[in-house]
């Protein structure tokens, strides 16, 4: 008897551990995109959500890079999906590669990403920008770069950025091959 209370001990704290496991997974999985392993964007929403709750407290700078891949569509029509798959991949690979371990990387759109820049300005996000343009090639890709102002929303900062990148885009032009580096 003794043992069989033991081993329900253990089955019960082995079965109760076991679970956590599974419901954090799951909660990981609900927040992460599945194929590039970075943020998705309902994890990236209660990340910035944070992040513009400490800047409302401490006064600190806050940048969002909105970025879009260009032409991305032509990569899947003329390679392939699974090529496009693997250009997503490195580009997410390469962006987590080359920031800080605060900052966050979050795939919102199928050929969209945001990069969430604690402590960080304007001005040191696009040198960032630079880094990134010279490190991360899979892809040619466009962005727009907009620091938190106060008061301003999540939604706010993060339709300031895709409007500053679809400005970006137009003025560029965007008629190179996607994939040339």
């Amino acid at each position: 008897a003794g043992l069989t209370i033991v081993a329900l001990g253990s089955l019960s704290v082995l079965l109760t551990e076991l679970l956590g496991r599974f419901k954090r997974d799951l909660q990981q999985s609900s927040l992460t995109d599945h194929l590039c392993g970075v943020w998705n964007r309902r994890g990236f929403d209660l990340l910035l959500d944070t992040e513009i709750r400490t800047v409302a407290r401490t006064g600190e700078a806050l940048s969002l890079i909105f970025i879009d891949l260009d032409d991305f569509k032509t990569v899947n029509d003329s390679r392939g999906h699974l090529e496009g798959d693997l250009v997503l991949q490195r580009i997410s690979r390469g962006l987590v590669e080359n920031l800080r371990s605060g900052d966050c990387v979050a795939r919102v759109g199928g050929d969209e990403f945001v990069l969430l820049l604690p402590r960080t300005n304007a001005g040191e996000a696009a040198s960032l920008v630079s880094r990134l343009k010279a490190e991360v090639t899979a892809c040619g890709w466009s962005f727009g770069i907009a620091e938190h102002r106060p008061q301003e929303t999540a939604h706010e900062l993060i339709e300031r950025s895709d409007t500053i990148m679809m400005q970006h885009k137009r003025a560029r032009g965007d008629r190179r091959d996607p994939l040339a580096r």
